[in-house]
């Protein structure tokens, strides 16, 4: 995951638009245009939209999205009527990726402690 304290800012009506290097599972960050209302719209790799949706003014917004096609690009762009400024904080993406689940060892360190037990009762048994 890409993150870092940064912040994007927009003081006219252009939209602020976002284009990865490569595609990404899952894009969030917060919203902190409190006089105006911004509407969010994600695409994939073809140009076509994974999400839309608005940012309400008057408080502080978290947008998360996650989608099994990758987002390509996003934009973010005020609804009429604006004051014409945007402003994103701590803007995050990232891919899921081959992540490895530690089931496995899990399963293995589960089942070590159970013939442990097993072996503590037969010997106390036997004394």
């Amino acid at each position: 995951m890409q993150t870092s304290p940064n912040v994007l800012l927009n003081f006219n009506s252009d939209p602020i638009s976002f284009l990865f290097d490569s595609p990404v599972d899952g894009v969030g960050f917060f919203n902190t245009s409190l006089a105006d209302r911004e509407q969010v719209t994600l695409f994939d790799g073809l140009g076509g939209i994974l999400f839309q949706g608005d940012l309400l003014e008057g408080s502080v917004n978290f947008l998360g999205f996650v989608s099994d096609t990758p987002i390509a690009r996003g934009e973010v762009v005020g609804i009429s009527p604006t004051n014409g400024t945007i402003f994103i904080d701590n803007f995050s993406f990232g891919s899921v990726g081959d992540t490895p689940v530690p089931e496995p060892s899990t399963i293995l360190l589960l089942g070590t402690g159970l013939l442990g037990l097993i072996g503590y009762r037969r010997r106390r048994r036997a004394a």
